[in-house]
């Protein structure tokens, strides 16, 4: 089972002007990525196991792992960027006890204009095709990689090399002709205009998934600043946006929230409607068929998706983090004729997050559950989950008569606390099952309330 993770919920901002050092310093105007931070702060103070002072350790802590949660491999930022926020380094915890951001509304000014070059170095690479004949290296050890580069020519060359070696790499992965390795050249290179075209469609994403993303610029790296500052208490305690702790109380409930399709990618790289979701908000539209071609996508408040330029992953992020319940599909049906369809999520039953229970025939007869984490109903602290649907599983098993019961429990990836000790409670008549510590060093015994077992067989 995981670990209990700490996790902290705060809603997001928008932009702030950049301003020179000396005038964001005398500002007195707090943000809400600042006030944000701030409250991080005093809820990981009031709440943790073991809360760390705000300090100048977090401040440098979180200089370094903000900067290289955007930028891991030095493909925006140059030398000279890093050398001009270094000054910020040791100031982040005074701006977080002030409700400020001056080094994230610098850092983010700068990235947004990096951001935007990169997607011109890609342009200006292009223009020459790649010297396959030409042995290059491009290494990533720590003596000969310099996490930034000093110029725009030095960057540029960077990319180069990047998308040549992603070409290769592609070329050489079996998508394209058995045995790559043993293939002559010039069967490898019928592909190239082919893989080159997904490389770029990938770094291109790659780069609009900051500039466009469906909550906004500004707000999507406020999550990666204030992830890394959450880290730096313990691995285990992540920030959640409001739209990733949706996501993640739908991976733990058997009901969700959802559009009811699922996508493909062909060998064209189209994305299609793979399949309907019997009675969700698609399958109710009666416009929807599988082998549409999704071309483009708009969501309510206006954002505006071109499909043709995402693979499916790209599109599966996007839609997971919309924030709009509501979208339109622009489809292109079998006949060629276009449609345009307004969805709106609805309510679907999750399969996957619900037990399955069959009984093994042999020599004894032997119930089997299978749970794939401990699901619950989150919008109503007295509903009833995985712990209720177990035990009504147990009852039809016994009524088989079953010799024994194995509960698998292999791939639970965890979930409600709460539900583990309810279901735990199945196979006791009552009494403590944990005890719960917290940073007062005050253990609380976590029992269950609920006198009489429900099997107690082997």
């Amino acid at each position: 089972m995981k670990q209990i993770v700490f996790l902290v919920f705060v809603l997001i901002s928008t932009v702030v002007e950049a301003q020179p050092k000396d005038a964001l310093l005398k500002n007195s105007q707090t943000t809400k990525v600042g006030r944000q931070s701030n409250a991080i702060d005093a809820l990981v103070a009031k709440m943790h196991y073991q809360a760390k002072p705000l300090d100048d350790s977090l401040s440098s802590y979180l200089f370094d792992k903000f900067i290289e949660s955007i930028d891991p491999d030095g493909f925006y930022f140059l030398q000279s960027d890093i050398d001009y926020l270094a000054s910020f380094r040791y100031e982040i915890d005074d701006q977080i006890e002030s409700k400020k951001s001056h080094f994230f509304d610098e850092a983010g000014k700068i990235f947004n204009n990096r951001l935007t070059s990169a997607d011109s170095i890609i342009t200006e690479v292009l223009q020459t095709p790649f010297d396959f004949s030409k042995n290059e290296i491009l290494s990533y050890k720590a003596d000969d990689y310099e996490p930034y580069v000093r110029d725009m020519a030095a960057l540029q060359e960077r990319w180069r090399k990047w998308l040549k070696y992603s070409v290769l790499e592609d070329l050489f992965d079996g998508d394209y002709v058995d045995d790559p390795d043993n293939a002559s050249t010039d069967s490898l290179l019928m592909h190239l205009e082919e893989s080159l075209d997904g490389v770029v469609k990938y770094e291109r994403f790659e780069i609009s998934s900051f500039l466009e993303h469906p909550a906004g610029y500004r707000p999507y790296l406020a999550t990666f600043y204030l992830n890394a500052m959450a880290g730096y208490y313990d691995p285990h305690t992540v920030y959640f946006s409001d739209i990733e702790k949706e996501n993640f109380q739908a991976e733990l409930s058997k009901d969700n929230y959802a559009y009811g399709f699922s996508l493909k990618e062909d060998e064209k790289g189209q994305i299609l409607i793979a399949g309907l979701t019997p009675g969700g908000a698609a399958w109710m539209s009666n416009e929807i068929n599988k082998g549409d071609i999704i071309k483009e996508i708009r969501f309510e408040r206006g954002t505006k998706v071109d499909v043709s330029l995402l693979d499916l992953d790209a599109l599966l992020l996007i839609l997971q983090n919309a924030e709009s319940n509501s979208m339109t599909m622009i489809l292109q049906k079998a006949n060629g004729q276009m449609a345009n369809v307004h969805l709106t999520k609805t309510e679907i039953y999750v399969d996957q997050d619900v037990i399955k229970s069959v009984i093994l025939d042999g020599d004894k007869k032997i119930g089997y559950i299978t749970l794939p984490d401990f699901y619950t109903n989150w919008d109503d602290a007295e509903g009833l989950g995985c712990a209720n649907d177990v035990a009504k599983n147990i009852v039809k098993l016994k009524q088989e008569n079953i010799d024994g019961l194995i509960l698998d429990l292999r791939n639970n990836g965890g979930g409600s606390l709460r539900e583990a000790i309810d279901l735990a409670g199945i196979f006791i008549n009552y009494g403590p099952i944990a005890i719960e510590e917290d940073k007062y060093r005050e253990p609380k015994s976590l029992k269950d309330m609920n006198k009489g077992a429900i099997y107690l067989g082997p």
